[in-house]
């Protein structure tokens, strides 16, 4: 079971299209994989918000992604409900006409480590640990 698609005439597309889906890990799968090694599965994006789906959970329609809303230093990794970030509608005006914003799926993303996937400034600390020297 997917997330449902209230806003895929928006969209354009689905929002999580079933072969994607079950290519996805069960939440907890990726545990013992350095965050750096994670793989993204999905990227989701609107302005400057962005999410990187590394585990998915298709009954409970959750994931652990990792999050920034537009500020940096406030990125984190956590667990966000699919229906919820599918059904976000943001109202603006562009040129004199109201239209609806909504989060979309980058439908060209290829399945790639979080070192490649996701931008370095959000992540710092995890290229510091990975960089540390390792003592004998």
């Amino acid at each position: 079971m997917t997330a449902a698609d209230t806003n895929a005439a928006l969209r354009g597309h689905e929002f999580l299209p079933h072969h994607i889906a079950v290519t996805i890990p069960a939440i907890y799968a990726t545990e013992d994989v350095p965050m750096l090694d994670k793989v993204v599965h999905a990227h989701y994006f609107i302005g400057s918000s962005d999410w990187w789906l590394f585990e998915y959970d298709p009954e409970g329609q959750r994931a652990l992604a990792f999050v920034c809303l537009g500020d940096p230093q406030l990125a984190e990794v956590g667990y966000i409900y699919l229906p919820e970030l599918e059904a976000v509608r943001i109202p603006v005006e562009i040129a004199g006409e109201q239209v609806q914003l909504v989060i979309e799926r980058d439908i060209h993303w290829e399945p790639k480590p979080v070192s490649i996937a996701v931008p370095k400034p959000l992540h710092r600390s995890w290229w510091q640990s990975a960089e540390e020297p390792t003592t004998t």
